[in-house]
């Protein structure tokens, strides 16, 4: 019975140090800090703006390999100061996952004069169902705008209310008008 539990050691050994001979090199996993709120995000953040991306494409510098995203911005807080903004982000774990045609709020860090965005931050896809994001540009407020959201707006939650209220305010001012004057007819009419 002894026999047994030393041959069981001596087994549980081998396959103890069989594993960590044999174990994988270095693993690298995305560590996410994402800051609490917009305020704090952009603090840390290079270049903070609201874009359309127009391309996507690999670029390759010897062991190095990175999404290059070529993005339309619309409006920006900070580290933007035209409409043509390029953003990298690189492979692996934290890779940021964009698509063509998709409009984004993008928090990009400085890394050696390009602006990078990773996957856990508080970068993300413009879309109704996406709340931190929508949260954040209530934050943010107003930015510098760029091309035709410069001229009419994003047609964003707070420029559809305003829209809205002023064609409210218009159409009652029509329908007073426009009964101020059958009023007017009416009483012209029992005067005579």
């Amino acid at each position: 019975m002894r026999n047994i539990g030393r041959v069981a050691l001596v087994f549980v050994l081998l396959v103890l140090s069989g594993a960590a001979a044999f174990s994988p090199g270095r693993a690298a996993a995305c560590s996410c800090i994402i800051p609490d709120n917009a305020r704090a995000a952009m603090e840390k953040s290079a270049a903070v703006f609201a874009g359309t991306v127009e391309s996507v494409k690999t670029v390759r510098k010897g062991s190095e390999a990175y999404y290059k995203a070529e993005m339309k911005a619309d409006e920006s807080w900070k580290g933007v100061d035209e409409a043509n903004v390029t953003v990298y982000s690189d492979f692996g774990s934290c890779s940021f996952g964009f698509e063509t045609g998709k409009r984004y709020l993008i928090y990009a860090y400085d890394n050696q004069e390009r602006l990078d965005v990773i996957n856990c931050g508080r970068s993300g896809k413009l879309m109704p169902d996406n709340e931190m994001a929508a949260a954040d540009l209530k934050e943010l407020g107003t930015g510098t705008r760029y091309g035709a959201a410069a001229l009419q707006g994003d047609g964003g939650a707070s420029d559809t209310g305003e829209r809205n209220a002023l064609l409210w305010a218009g159409g009652a001012v029509v329908l007073l008008g426009v009964c101020f004057i059958v009023w007017r007819t009416k009483r012209k009419g029992e005067r005579r």
